[in-house]
């Protein structure tokens, strides 16, 4: 029992310091404890045999109205809103609980007795890295650290792409890059993960047979597939995995906003992107071709060859999900559809990796980019 109070005590000195100041915590009975925040509180019970199972201390860090906590051990939540996973870039049988009130940025203090964080970048670490995408003095920029690491540098304290990475990685097989570290420092969130071997399928696509082809498309099939079954929580809004805004990507740049809290409030938003010139009477018909009784499902938002790595005829790797959440059914096959254009074969790319087609959706929202401020034509 001494040696219980012992680890206890240290538990909450670590966690202590990194409390909002309107955050509770509290230890109880039995070796279970709770947080309670400003505007909503948690229980979490089962964890009596915090003994031996310290090894993979529970760790937490909150800020105002927003909670994500770890734990080594199965246990029962009480919450307003939350998603409940278990990340493998943590390894083992580590549990994430998400409360979105408020959007947050993924926790660098989760650490395991078995798993430590890559540390932070230094400025020479950044001026030595090779760019992949963006130039040395960009806002946003992919550059390599190392022989294994990569680093995504974006001037969005909110982006949500590190928790969509691990998500997926939890609840399905699809291969993402496992996340080291996410931080924000003077702006920037950074996003460290490793590096996948491989090539973009863009570049060489050109280059592959027919029977190549066909086994990767088959796997993406199975990838879009796999997050198509992943079904919005009830009550959870339009927008990212953690409550955050919804970005509307178009070829030109892209749009965020929200969280929406129905497909009606998405449907408005997207509505008053339009330019100021754009008729009244093409205004309503887009307004009456928006439907409101999608299923809100996950989805990538970027899903194209440029996002795709390939090695050795397989996908090694799905990547820049930045644009990923909940949105309507068909928003991914829009989005995708609008990327692989052009052509007959790639149009029978698209037929052949999603299962339902939404012709109605995708020629609505090609005719809906050729208006908004942030389209491409």
């Amino acid at each position: 029992m001494a040696n219980q109070n012992s680890k206890l005590t240290s538990l909450r000195s670590y966690l202590v310091p990194h409390l909002s100041r309107d955050t509770c915590l509290g230890f109880l009975a039995g070796g279970g404890f709770a947080l309670t925040l400003s505007n909503c509180s948690l229980a979490v019970h089962g964890l009596n045999t915090l003994v031996e199972p310290v090894r993979k201390f529970v760790l937490a860090r909150c800020v105002p109205r927003t909670l994500i906590i770890c734990a080594a051990l199965g246990f029962t939540v009480w919450a307003r809103r939350f998603l409940l996973h278990s990340p493998r870039c943590f390894g083992s049988p580590l549990k994430i609980l998400n409360v979105t009130e408020n959007p947050s940025s993924f926790p660098s203090l989760i650490r395991s007795a078995n798993v430590e964080l890559a540390p932070r970048l230094t400025n020479e670490d950044i001026a030595q890295a090779v760019i992949l995408r963006g130039s040395q003095d960009s806002h946003r920029k992919v550059v390599k650290v190392g022989s294994n690491m990569v680093a995504k540098l974006r001037l969005d304290p909110e982006a949500a792409e590190a928790e969509s990475m691990t998500f997926i990685r939890n609840h399905t097989t699809i291969p993402v890059p496992r996340v080291l570290n996410t931080y924000e420092e003077e702006g920037y969130r950074y996003i460290l993960m490793e590096f996948v071997e491989g090539e973009l399928l863009e570049k060489i696509w050109g280059k592959l047979s027919s029977s190549e082809r066909s086994v990767i498309l088959n796997e993406l099939k199975d990838y879009i597939c796999q997050m198509r079954q992943i079904k919005c929580p009830n009550g959870t809004p339009i927008g990212s995995i953690t409550g955050g805004p919804a970005i509307d990507r178009r070829q030109l740049d892209s749009a965020k906003d929200g969280p929406f809290k129905s497909e009606a409030d998405f449907n408005e938003w997207q509505l008053a992107q339009l330019h100021e010139e754009t008729p009244l009477s093409r205004r309503d018909l887009f307004a009456a071709l928006h439907r409101t009784d999608h299923e809100i499902v996950f989805s990538h938002g970027d899903l194209a060859f440029h996002n795709i790595i390939v090695r050795e005829g397989h996908i090694a790797a799905i990547i820049d999900w930045e644009y990923s959440g909940w949105y309507p059914e068909h928003w991914d096959y829009c989005k995708t559809r609008s990327f692989l254009s052009g052509t007959d074969e790639l149009y029978d790319c698209c037929k052949r990796i999603f299962e339902k087609q939404y012709y109605s959706e995708y020629f609505m929202d090609e005719w809906f980019t050729r208006e908004v401020r942030h389209g491409g034509f």
